[in-house]
C-alpha cells in the first residue's frame, strides 16, 4: 500500500514539474532593448547604442564598445522547446558576437606586426578560438617558443578588461602536431608536459584552491596499489597506447601540496573505482 501511495506521489510530482515547466515556457517573453543594453554594459563595459529594434520575438542591440572602439551585437529571440514531436513553447535566448568582433579587430590592428614576426620564422599564423587565440604553424619545432612568446607580448595592450586572461598563443608543426603555447598573460611558453601539468593543477585546486605543483612521475598501477580491475579510463586513455590491462601498465601521477602542506596526487587515468578508499582524481596519502 505505502508502495502504491509512494509511485502517486512521485508520478504526480513529475507532472506538476511538468506543467510548471509548461507555464513558464509559455510565459516567455523576449528582452526589453533597455535590458540588453544594461546586460552588455555588466558584463562587457561601457558601450554606446548604435542602433537598437525590436518586435513581437525579437530584439536586438548594435553597441560599439567604448574601450577598444569595435561594434557588436546583442539580440534576444525564442527558441521553441520540444520533445518527441511535442512542443512545449518557447524559451528566451540571448546571443552576442562580441568575442567575433573582439577577435577580429584586434587580429585586423596587430596584422602587420603578426604578419613580420611569422615572416621571420617561416611560420603562418590565424586566429582559431577564444581559448587558442592565435595558432601558430611552424617548419622549425625549436621557433615554436620564441613565436609564441613574441606574439604574446604583442597582444598583451589587447587585454583590456582581462578579455584575453583565457587566452593563449599556440604552435603546431608542419605536420599538424601540438608543439606547446604561451598564455598571452603571462607570456611564458609550455610544452605539452607543462601545460598538462597546468590542467592538473586546475583540477587541484577544485580540491583546496591554495594546491601548488610539485612533480610528476610515471607510476605502475602496483605501485599505486590499485588493481586494473578496480579502475575506469578516463578521456586521458588516449594518450596511451594501451589499455591498463597488467599491473605493470604505467600511468602519469602529479603531485601537488594542499594549503596546509599535506601532499596528494592526481592520476590522469582514473575516473571511477570499487575501492571506497580511493577517489577519483583526488588521493590523498
Amino acid at each position: 500500500m505505502e508502495g502504491r501511495k509512494t509511485g502517486k506521489m512521485i508520478k504526480r510530482t513529475g507532472i506538476g514539474t511538468l506543467l510548471l515547466l509548461v507555464l513558464c515556457l509559455c510565459a516567455c517573453n523576449v528582452k526589453s532593448t533597455k535590458s540588453l543594453i544594461r546586460e552588455a554594459k555588466a558584463t562587457y563595459g561601457p558601450v554606446k547604442v548604435i542602433s537598437q529594434s525590436s518586435g513581437q520575438d525579437y530584439s536586438e542591440v548594435v553597441l560599439m564598445d567604448k574601450t577598444q572602439g569595435f561594434e557588436y551585437t546583442m539580440s534576444s529571440g525564442l527558441m521553441n522547446v520540444g520533445m518527441d514531436g511535442s512542443s512545449f513553447g518557447d524559451w528566451e535566448h540571448t546571443s552576442t558576437d562580441f568575442h567575433e568582433r573582439f577577435a577580429e579587430y584586434v587580429c585586423n590592428d596587430a596584422k602587420m606586426e603578426l604578419d613580420s614576426l611569422c615572416g621571420q620564422y617561416n611560420a603562418t599564423w590565424e586566429h582559431v578560438s577564444r581559448e587558442a587565440f592565435i595558432m601558430v604553424q611552424v617548419s622549425d619545432p625549436s621557433d615554436a617558443k620564441p613565436l609564441t612568446e613574441a606574439i604574446a607580448g604583442k597582444l598583451q595592450p589587447y587585454n583590456e578588461r582581462k578579455r584575453l586572461d583565457l587566452s593563449a598563443v599556440w604552435a603546431k608543426d608542419s605536420n599538424e602536431n601540438h608543439l606547446g603555447s604561451t598564455p598571452i598573460t603571462t607570456g611564458i611558453f609550455r610544452g605539452p608536459e607543462e601545460e598538462k601539468a597546468d590542467e592538473m593543477l586546475d583540477v587541484a585546486k577544485n580540491f583546496d584552491s591554495k594546491s601548488t605543483y610539485v612533480k610528476m612521475e610515471k607510476k605502475t598501477l602496483k605501485d599505486l596499489g590499485v588493481n586494473v580491475n578496480e579502475v575506469t579510463a578516463s578521456k586521458a586513455y588516449s594518450y596511451y597506447d594501451e589499455y591498463p590491462d597488467e599491473d605493470h601498465f604505467q600511468v602519469k601521477v602529479y603531485y601537488f601540496l594542499d594549503g596546509n602542506g599535506r601532499q596528494f596526487f592526481i592520476c590522469d587515468f582514473f575516473v571511477a573505482t570499487e575501492r571506497s578508499d580511493l577517489e577519483p582524481y583526488n588521493n590523498f596519502y
